[in-house]
């Protein structure tokens, strides 16, 4: 590198240590978080199911069943369950949680390996940009991954044994191969069609590179056709892989199992004012990447990306670690962000622009600040509440060998039975539709093996008037609340749950 080229690097790091050591604090505070809560947090209900999915695979039983007929390989009632996203994720958490361990992974051991996964690409995203970044652009790029990290929003929910990090990694690392080779290679192709085989909504990404790649331009036939092949191959195989392990039952699982309504006023609960941190930002990144020339490929995929995540707000069961993925190109984009060019000389900012700069950046970092180091804090005491909670229930509830607690709470559920019942929250929307067993459900609750039933709510008493409350309905209030009455009576309230007694026992 010539000296007039190292000097121009140097003055287009406009970004002081100063606004890098802000950013690292709050960066340093979301990882804190996240190590903390590998081992620490209490498991959330997707990531019980998920659990529960690894854990009959890695002790050798089928993860597709008919819920009308149920898995009884740990007793009655029956399990009834659709599986979550499709069989790639569990097969992976199953099997290495599986390895060197006879007879099956114990919950705590699938726990640990899913988390750990999670975690890892968790930081891949957040890692990958800076070291795969031009000179010129690392010390912006660092800034970035720091506050896109340190967003709680995000990082609360980066230490599950849910394959959103993990999934999100690949699309990282495929855009972080673009905007280096400066086009679409083999790898890169694969890497996109392997991510939504782990979680489908990491969609965005790879729809809209398919539309830039796709678009008509003159010349690159040829160099469009081998990621092309690659992607046709890759998904074809993984298509094959996910029919075999389901007796292709797959397809029909992940719509019952993920198709929940869509609402304006939940849209517009779920963004409100998060837009500040998720949303804004990223489009504004998306938009300065235009003006700049940036490559279709990074730009156009940023762009359907946040587009994808913002429609998602809208379906009941969506989360804001949706956007992950948007907040990932982010980065990536800023990474590649060519410089301001006219005719075939590069204008450095001028001194206004830096000013601006760097005003925005302690701007986002303020507001990163804000609205996350609260969260942390906040989300750890609810761990340590839930976890006292559950124990209270566990000593409260006591139950002879076979003899279960069931509840509309799925994590409940694994921590005292060690397995599931009925996910409560989409089967109830399927079972008003006809969609899922109903009467075998209800059937289930007569079963004396169902000791006792917990749950979070009064059934006789009217739930919260909230969008969430009016459309999330558990079918404990409605479809089965004749069932619970005319077979359980109301025994105590332990840990913030009403706990319900079989008359026959």
């Amino acid at each position: 590198m010539s000296l007039d080229s190292a000097a121009i690097e140097r003055r287009q790091q406009v970004l002081p240590i100063a606004l890098v050591v802000l950013a690292a604090v709050v960066g340093l505070a979301a990882l804190v978080f996240v190590v903390r809560a590998v081992t620490g947090r209490p498991d959330n209900p997707v990531e019980a199911e998920l659990i529960f999915e690894a854990a009959r695979l890695a002790r050798g039983w089928p993860l597709y069943v008919d819920p009308a007929i149920g898995a009884s390989e740990l007793g009655n009632p029956p399990s009834r369950f659709l599986v979550l996203y499709t069989p790639v994720w569990p097969f992976v958490v199953g099997h290495l949680g599986h390895l060197g361990q006879l007879g099956g992974a114990s919950q705590q051991v699938l726990r640990l390996t899913g988390r750990t996964l999670a975690t890892i690409g968790w930081l891949v995203v957040f890692v990958c940009p800076v070291l795969g970044a031009p000179a010129r652009t690392r010390r912006a790029t660092l800034v970035a991954a720091l506050l896109g990290a340190g967003i709680y929003f995000l990082a609360r929910n980066a230490p599950t044994v849910t394959p959103d990090t993990v999934a999100t990694a690949m699309v990282c690392v495929a855009f972080v191969r673009i905007g280096k080779q400066q086009r679409v290679g083999a790898l890169a192709a694969a890497l996109l069609v392997i991510a939504p085989f782990f979680k489908p909504s990491c969609i965005g990404a790879g729809a809209g590179l398919a539309v830039a790649l796709l678009w008509p331009v003159r010349g690159g036939s040829t160099s469009r056709l081998r990621p092309i092949v690659t992607a046709a191959i890759t998904g074809a195989l993984l298509v094959l892989f996910c029919h075999v392990m389901s007796d292709g039952q797959w397809l029909v699982h992940l719509s019952r199992s993920t198709k929940q309504p869509l609402d304006w006023e939940r849209f517009s609960q779920e963004m409100g004012g998060r837009i500040v941190v998720l949303g804004l930002p990223q489009v504004i990144v998306a938009f300065v990447g235009l003006r700049r020339g940036a490559s279709r490929f990074l730009t156009w995929s940023l762009l359907a990306s946040c587009a994808w995540a913002a429609f998602a707000m809208a379906k009941h069961g969506s989360g804001s670690h949706y956007w992950l993925e948007p907040t990932a190109l982010s980065v990536v984009l800023i990474a590649f962000m060519p410089p301001r060019v006219i005719g075939e000389e590069t204008r450095l900012s001028t001194k206004n622009e830096v000013h601006l700069l760097r005003g925005v950046t302690l701007l986002a970092i303020i507001l990163v600040g804000v609205t996350s180091l609260p969260g942390y804090g906040r989300e750890m005491r609810n761990w340590a509440n839930r976890a006292a909670s559950f124990a209270s229930l566990d000593a409260h509830c006591t139950r002879a060998p076979g003899e279960i607690v069931a509840s509309p709470d799925v994590a409940l559920e694994m921590v005292l039975d060690d397995r599931i019942t009925v996910p409560d929250w989409q089967s109830s929307f399927l079972a008003r539709r006809g969609v899922f067993p109903l009467e075998a459900w209800r059937s289930d609750l007569r079963d004396p093996h169902v000791r006792w039933i917990a749950l979070p709510f009064d059934p006789d008493l009217p739930a919260p008037d909230t969008n969430d409350e009016r459309i999330e309905v558990s079918a404990y209030r409605d479809v089965l609340r004749d069932v619970v009455r005319e077979n359980y009576t109301r025994d105590a309230s332990v840990g913030g749950f009403l706990v319900f007694r079989h008359n026959q026992l």
